[in-house]
């Protein structure tokens, strides 16, 4: 049952996670910068996050031993992806921005396997090409991708830094930490990282329309939301499960692009969502038949 939770957790949060060229289209069109709308998700996700955990009672202090990694994985890992990721958004369409990051399941197999010792088999490497395959389907015009070269190179190292922040969430001791205060930390300290960078880089401007504060505010919500959820799946399933499992991600934002801006669905999309769903599905098959495993080891020792 706890690989079932995990699985549905990771799904939840990859597919809201696809709505972020959305927000992001819509803030840029409104007045905001990369790195503005960074500092502004911030701003408000550690607001609201802050509220919440006093109402629950939920304690936001953490342990010395952790800020070390916690300053880690909030710039080098989702504070800088989410800002490479906006900026690619502005050489490329979104749709291949996001087949590009999603070099990151690749990242995190090789990643686990480098630096944890983690298996590397042929059916993981298989089911990491099929997504790929997927994605790629999805993605192209005519079997071709023609891309900026800075595009390019700013949605690749988007999904580095986006592997190095699953990676670390999953083989650190931040594992341990509840999800609203691991993501409360994160954001406030993107929050400061940012700031001084837009006063750095004179990219601060207030002067956005309110069409723009409520897209950050809505932005703000639901990354809380993917986050949390996101950083819990972690607790059930493996890392390398998690990120095929965000094949999802780009399925959103495809579909966001078919529906809210017309974007055509044809028989390749048709084929690149039906590969995607069938690694998904093999997936959770492998992650069931790991949890039976385990109970029936479990229970030859007992």
């Amino acid at each position: 049952m706890s690989k079932t939770k995990g699985i549905f957790l990771i799904m939840m949060a990859s597919s809201i996670f696809g709505l972020m060229p959305l927000f992001a289209r819509i803030g840029t069109n409104n007045g905001l910068n990369s790195i503005t709308i960074v500092m502004f998700r911030s701003f408000f996700a550690s607001i609201f996050l802050y509220g919440y955990m006093k109402k629950k009672k939920i304690d936001s202090k953490v342990d010395r031993s952790l800020l070390k990694d916690l300053v880690l994985v909030s710039f080098f890992g989702y504070g800088l992806m989410l800002l490479t990721m906006f900026s690619s958004y502005n050489y490329l369409p979104t749709g291949i921005a996001t087949t590009i990051h999603f070099v990151y399941p690749a990242v995190v197999l090789i990643g686990s396997a480098v630096f944890h010792k983690e298996k590397l088999t042929l059916e993981k490497t298989g089911i990491v090409l099929a997504a790929f395959a997927g994605i790629y389907l999805l993605s192209a015009e005519s079997g071709r991708i023609s891309v900026s070269i800075v595009g390019f190179f700013l949605a690749f190292i988007s999904g580095v830094f986006y592997a190095y922040y699953i990676l670390k969430v999953s083989y650190s001791n931040l594992r341990t930490m509840n999800s609203y205060v691991l993501v409360y930390h994160i954001s406030l300290h993107n929050f400061f990282y940012f700031l001084i960078t837009a006063l750095l880089t004179n990219t601060l401007t207030l002067d956005i329309t309110i069409i723009a504060y409520l897209d950050v505010v809505l932005l703000a919500l639901f990354s809380i939301a993917a986050m949390s959820a996101f950083k819990t799946g972690l607790n059930y399933i493996s890392s390398w499960s998690a990120a095929i499992l965000s094949s999802f991600e780009p399925l959103t934002s495809i579909m966001v692009g078919v529906v809210i801006f017309k974007e055509t669905f044809n028989m390749r999309s048709f084929f690149g969502t039906g590969i995607i769903i069938l690694s998904v599905v093999y997936i959770a098959l492998i992650e069931k038949r790991n949890e039976v495993r385990l109970k029936s080891v479990k229970a030859s020792v007992k």
